[in-house]
């Protein structure tokens, strides 16, 4: 919208939003959507096939958990910061209470 207001700065904003809001709906049959915001000509709708085809997915990432910060966050409160001299990784739900147990607790 910033393009066509841009090239037609005396339409006001709000007017082009109202005007291309239903826009998809009224779309010529040469014309598709393959995308959000991106509108082709049918003629392309062959590359687009052959596009997806040749994507090669990465590997999935392996998620890391909190919970594997926990032991090394209390080695560090002791070791490092030396704000405790001792600190035990708690975390999960052991009190039975989900806001009420401290990941790490130090003394």
């Amino acid at each position: 919208m910033t393009k066509i207001h841009k090239t037609f700065p005396e339409f006001p904003v709000n007017t082009i939003h109202g005007s291309l809001w239903d826009f998809k709906a009224h779309l010529p049959k040469e014309i598709y959507q393959p995308a959000r915001g991106i509108y082709r000509d049918v003629v392309f709708r062959k590359e687009e096939v052959d596009e997806k085809e040749q994507k090669i997915l990465p590997p999935e990432v392996e998620r890391i958990k909190k919970e594997n910060f926990y032991a090394p966050f209390a080695e560090w409160l002791v070791n490092e910061l030396e704000e405790c001299t001792k600190a035990i990784p708690l975390g999960g739900n052991r009190f039975k209470d989900k806001w009420g147990t401290p990941d790490v607790i130090g003394k």
